[in-house]
């Protein structure tokens, strides 16, 4: 939730006011009844009852405690809801489907190694909605986010029997697409990058500035061997100088899942039990930094504890002020 709607705010104010109201009226009743007590008892000469200069600031304190703490127990009612597959991360799987993804340093390949994992992962991980973005010389989008897991393995199944295969594999436009991929989102927000990370491409830090800002976590899966493999080449091509070798690397991988707060998994064919490893990781929910703006919650009951707290301490120095003259 990200603001607070007028109805909240209304019944707040409504039921301030009759507390404050009612806390009021209590304190002339108590005033009365003192004054009235004093007139034929000695006993209570010295006592006095609460001036009338400090009701006013007493019941405004009050009424903005009251007010803050209603508001506060309404709000997160709101936010509240029955259905707990809205507090899972919205997910987008990047996949890497260039040329050097065919090496066959996994069996059958890369890529056809990773899309085969992936489709357990698309069945059985946490998480609320499921998108697809995939780059191979050019970006483009397989499956926006969805809830139906039927249509993501849908599209992996199409990707895996009709791969891109493009030329070029630059990170930095795939990772900015994949942020744009989540939209209006607000949830956690989480990119799994299954790649060889062979990049192309430019600098990535602005990306990751740009990850970092909208509190997206990348979790990245390296394919492949860092001893590597050539490039498979189109039946009847020739190559000049040699087969071109394609090498994992893991350095640029590691570091964009650290910086981030992911993690970086190994597939290769003695690291293939990536669906138990994904699901633990995908189990674990990441806490959201404490933002007042998004959820004003926690500082409504900050402020509410501090009024009612200021308020107690004064009204016991006064009592003992008034004890000791």
């Amino acid at each position: 939730m990200t603001n607070i709607d007028g109805a909240p705010v209304f019944i707040a104010a409504i039921l301030a006011v009759i507390v404050s109201g009612i806390h009021l009226w209590g304190e002339s009743r108590r005033a009365d009844s003192l004054r009235r007590f004093q007139r034929w008892s000695t006993f209570v000469s010295n006592a006095r009852a609460t001036p009338k200069w400090r009701r006013v600031p007493a019941a405004a304190v009050l009424m903005l405690a009251v007010f803050c703490s209603a508001l506060a127990g309404a709000n997160g009612i709101a936010a509240v809801d029955v259905n707990d597959q809205d507090a899972r991360p919205d997910v987008i799987l990047l996949v890497d489907s260039s040329k050097s993804m065919f090496a066959e340093d996994v069996t059958t390949s890369r890529l056809h190694e990773a899309l085969r994992q992936l489709k357990g992962v698309v069945a059985r991980i946490s998480a609320a909605r499921i998108g697809i973005v995939t780059f191979a010389g050019e970006v483009s989008v397989a499956c926006p986010l969805t809830v139906d897991r039927e249509a993501a393995a849908e599209a992996l199944a199409n990707l895996e029997h009709a791969p891109a295969g493009g030329r070029g594999s630059a990170l930095a436009p795939a990772l900015d697409r994949a942020i744009e991929a989540f939209g209006t989102s607000e949830g956690e927000r989480r990119i799994l990058l299954v790649s060889d990370g062979e990049d192309t491409g430019s600098n990535l830090e602005p990306t990751v500035a740009r990850l970092r800002e909208r509190h997206v976590r990348l979790d990245a899966i390296g394919v492949g061997t860092v001893a590597g493999a050539s490039v498979p080449t189109v039946a009847g091509s020739s190559v000049r100088n040699g087969p071109v070798i394609t090498k994992l690397n893991e350095p640029i991988l590691t570091n964009l899942s650290s910086q981030t707060g992911g993690v970086y998994l190994l597939l290769s064919d003695q690291q293939t039990d990536l669906e138990p490893r994904l699901e633990q990781i995908f189990s674990e929910r990441a806490r959201p930094p404490f933002s007042a703006s998004r959820n004003p919650t926690q500082l409504l009951l900050l402020i509410s504890s501090v009024l009612l707290g200021a308020d107690a301490a004064v009204k016991a120095l006064l009592g003992r002020l008034r004890r000791t003259r």
